[in-house]
């Protein structure tokens, strides 16, 4: 995000973010690149055709954010190859956890923060290292009387040098101070993560620790809280209370505390939302089957009605943020119409039908809307 900031007015028509969370396959990426740039498509021709004659003159830089999800999708690639063969000046800045072995792919690692290596430097040197900046900041929401000091600095220290400067692990254990002290939670994390990242041989060692930390910070949580957790995980792409409340059972002090333990965001918009690291790791502890049968079952439900309240709005002046409400959900869409297709819930997709039907006809997503 911070190149994709500092390059904003080195393109001449732009930079352009684009999610690829709520995308279930290769063939949303186009309508995801579009939305992002505002661009309408029509019924003449297909909406790639379309995407690359509007793209193709254009200097711009499009940011697409976690591709690996995509990968298992031969089209993903073949999509941006496409993309950049059919254009003369489109650059794509792509993050994955994997490499999207393309002709024209350059690769470039991403590490931790500077950290301090050694755990004996004094404090006077610590403003220069910026995972030691993070950990005071995300303290500092925590407890706003929090600084750096003679007297927690060597701990702090400590901390970052265990998660080599992981931002997730640093803000994991900063969250972690509305528990217990600095070298409390320094002691914590140094006697459990050695133990912890041994036996996860199946993880990059680049993310063992922040998997470790995030077993620790779950074993602090009450089993009502790591239910509530579970239930959020369902959601992609973002939820608000009343549909955390619906259909994870979150009430509003789950939430806040959720959040207050950095295992969780609220946006500008009062929107939360999971770090997708996060997100996968709860996916992947063991949640019984008739539990997470439950939370599909009321995520499909709330989303049907919600698709249904919209109705009459996509036909009246409320027709934008209705068009704008189902974009933000599109990622919980996509999973509550398979859910349905699955299940043959019929009564939910009648529900579900006429909205969408709008909005895949009023986006000129025809191409999209015949996939769904």
């Amino acid at each position: 995000m911070e190149i994709a900031e500092k390059s904003i007015g080195i393109f001449q028509d732009g930079v352009f973010f684009v999610s690829l969370v709520p995308a279930a396959n290769a063939s949303q990426i186009v309508p995801l690149i579009a939305e992002s740039m505002a661009i309408k498509f029509t019924d003449q021709l297909s909406n790639q055709k379309q995407l690359l004659d509007q793209l193709h003159e254009k200097e711009i830089l499009n940011v697409l954010d976690n591709f690996e999800y995509l990968l298992t999708d031969d089209q993903s690639t073949a999509m941006l190859d496409t993309l950049l063969n059919g254009t003369k000046a489109v650059r794509l800045l792509v993050t994955s956890r994997e490499v999207l072995s393309l002709m024209q792919e350059r690769v470039y690692l991403l590490s931790g923060l500077h950290y301090p290596e050694a755990v004996t430097l004094p404090l006077q040197d610590m403003p220069q290292y910026n995972a030691v900046d993070l950990f005071v900041r995300c303290a500092s929401q925590k407890k706003p009387r929090f600084a750096l000091n003679e007297k927690n600095y060597q701990s702090i220290m400590r901390i970052c040098h265990v998660f080599e400067g992981l931002p997730l692990g640093v803000e994991l254990a900063a969250a972690t101070l509305c528990e217990q002290g600095c070298n409390e939670v320094a002691e914590v994390y140094e006697q459990n993560l050695g133990a912890l990242t041994t036996r996860m041989s199946n993880f990059h060692p680049r993310h063992r620790s922040f998997h470790a930390a995030f077993e620790i910070s779950g074993n602090l949580m009450p089993d009502k809280l790591k239910q509530v957790m579970a239930g959020l995980s369902f959601f992609l792409d973002g939820f608000t209370a009343s549909a955390a409340s619906q259909v994870a059972g979150a009430l509003p002090q789950d939430l806040a505390d959720l959040t207050s333990k950095s295992l969780l965001r609220l946006d500008d918009v009062n929107r939360y939302s999971m770090h997708e690291v996060i997100r996968q790791l709860v996916r992947a502890d063991s949640v019984a089957d008739d539990v997470m049968q439950q939370v599909e079952e009321k995520h499909a439900a709330y989303y049907a009605d919600f698709l249904a309240a919209l109705k009459s709005s996509l036909l009246t002046d409320g027709q934008s943020e209705a068009l704008q409400a189902i974009q933000i959900e599109y990622g919980n869409l996509s999973l509550a119409r398979q859910y349905m297709v699955d299940h043959g819930r019929l009564d939910l997709l009648e529900k579900s039908m006429d909205s969408l039907y709008q909005y895949f006809m009023i986006r000129s997503l025809f191409d999209e809307g015949i996939t769904w």
